[in-house]
């Protein structure tokens, strides 16, 4: 298909989206079904996780789907339409939407995108680099299902895709952050682009069964747009089954904010997977990362990386991560830099359990400020450690006398942390072409613990270009 896209049909595209309004009963069903982009994995849609869904698997709204149910997510032969600025609207599936720059959605509106809808992000325009920019009193619902999710992706063709081919999805809160009201990072100062209130409550929305592919910009050193950036969102907004793929930095970052998320993919960050800090208090369950890649720039690629505040660890609101039921999978030999499975660090507090990490440099970081062994401040319980060079090493000098011992941490009084002598899977069971293997996901561990078939459907793809 020829991606050399006229300026007027551009133009032709977004003044129809804008004045021929939102028909979510719009398209005639004519596109057919097939499978995603890029090798998603088949079979049938992921369990019931008891937050309901969309219910339009009838296939009754737009081109993008047949009656029969089935979603084609590829550019086929459908339309092109360019986003506009401040998108109060809905983005139909019988349409590939193109993101051409910084594209912002303003307080009072509402971007809706419809199930087995496809948007592109471009490369650099006129307008910036292509950013998702959702502002506090602005919402986004992108609720897709487990075989007609929504799909943000590069704009080069497959083969040809590479991380950082476009921005990213930014959502900005009113919910609490220990920094203020302040810019969120990757983008220039502007007061649009600021996060932070006093609504713990905050609703940004609906995202669920997303998949973002190819993200992320770094404007500078440490100045980087995320696959998805949560700014001081709020425990109202809804937020599952989303997968982020070949990120140029981080896969998922929250800055403060109160928001849940569980049923999380993170594949192939450049950087970290999971990455809280600014305040951030809220639960992450169900999280599955791993790093296939040896040719990352990051200087400590991780899986999490948590912390609080560098110059005041005890700035409230403290950073506390409530985490159960993950698998973290590192990229094992090879890789020129030292990664870690979490570095816990700058005063952050939390409760992590059921966590698996392989394959990494070092399986945790622990630094300063860290508390006690009898009293820490991160608590870590029902953990399994294997194929790491080390398990678990400190950079501890706070001021407990003696200093904290990170494996006394580890092990006190046998908190269920564990280093099997026969590990349950193999490192290569993780990091497979077509996703993990059985033994991983049957192993009943972490990620895998109560669900062993949640990365089913067309939400799930491990392409890697």
């Amino acid at each position: 298909m020829n991606r050399t896209i006229s300026l007027l049909s551009l133009i032709a595209a977004t003044t129809c989206v804008v004045a021929c309004g939102d028909d979510e009963n719009g398209g005639d069903g004519g596109n057919t079904g097939g499978a995603s982009s890029g090798g998603a994995s088949s079979g049938g849609s992921a369990g019931d996780d008891g937050s309901g869904g969309s219910g339009n698997d009838s296939g009754s709204g737009s081109g993008g789907r047949m009656n029969s149910g089935e979603c084609d997510l590829s550019r086929g032969d459908k339309e092109e339409a360019v986003i506009p600025q401040n998108p109060d609207m809905t983005l139909t599936s019988d349409k590939v939407w193109l993101l051409d720059g910084l594209t912002y959605v303003e307080e009072g509106s509402t971007l809706t995108i419809e199930p087995c809808t496809r948007i592109e992000g471009q490369p650099e325009g006129a307008n910036g680099n292509s950013v998702l920019v959702v502002s506090r009193g602005a919402k986004i619902i992108a609720a897709g299902e487990p075989d007609a999710p929504i799909l943000f992706t590069s704009w080069a063709e497959e083969g040809e895709r590479r991380p950082g081919d476009w921005g990213g999805i930014v959502i900005l809160g009113r919910a609490p952050n220990n920094q203020g009201s302040v810019n969120i990072e990757g983008l220039d100062p502007d007061p649009k682009y600021q996060h932070g209130g006093d609504d713990p409550d905050d609703d940004s929305g609906v995202i669920k069964y997303v998949r973002i592919e190819f993200p992320g910009v770094e404007i500078a050193p440490d100045n980087e747009i995320n696959g998805i950036t949560f700014g001081s969102v709020g425990r109202g907004t809804e937020v599952h089954h989303v997968m982020v793929s070949n990120a140029l930095d981080d896969a998922f970052e929250w800055f403060g904010g109160t928001v849940n998320a569980h049923h999380l993919i993170a594949h192939n960050a450049d950087d970290d997977m999971f990455d809280a800090d600014q305040g951030y208090n809220g639960e992450l369950h169900t999280l599955f990362g791993r790093l296939t890649r040896t040719d990352v720039d990051s200087r400590d690629p991780n899986g999490w990386e948590c912390d609080n505040n560098s110059s005041n660890p005890d700035l409230e609101p403290v950073t506390n991560v409530t985490s159960s039921k993950v698998t973290l999978c590192g990229p094992g030999e090879g890789l020129a830099t030292t990664s870690n499975g979490a570095v816990f660090r700058r005063g952050v507090t939390g409760t992590f359990t059921d966590q698996v990490f392989l394959g990494w440099h070092n399986g945790v970081s622990l630094r300063d400020p860290a508390g006690t062994a009898e009293e820490p401040r991160v608590l870590l319980t029902d953990s399994t450690f294997f194929e790491n060079h080390v398990n678990v090493i400190g950079t501890v000098h706070d001021s407990s006398d003696p200093p904290l011992d990170p494996v006394e941490w580890f092990e006190f009084e046998e908190r269920g942390n564990e280093v099997p002598d026969e590990p349950p899977f193999e490192l290569s069971d993780c990091l497979a072409a077509d996703g993990p293997g059985s033994a991983v996901t049957g192993s009943g561990l972490g990620a895998f613990k109560d669900e062993a078939d949640w990365m089913q459907g067309l939400w799930v793809d491990w392409s890697v270009d």
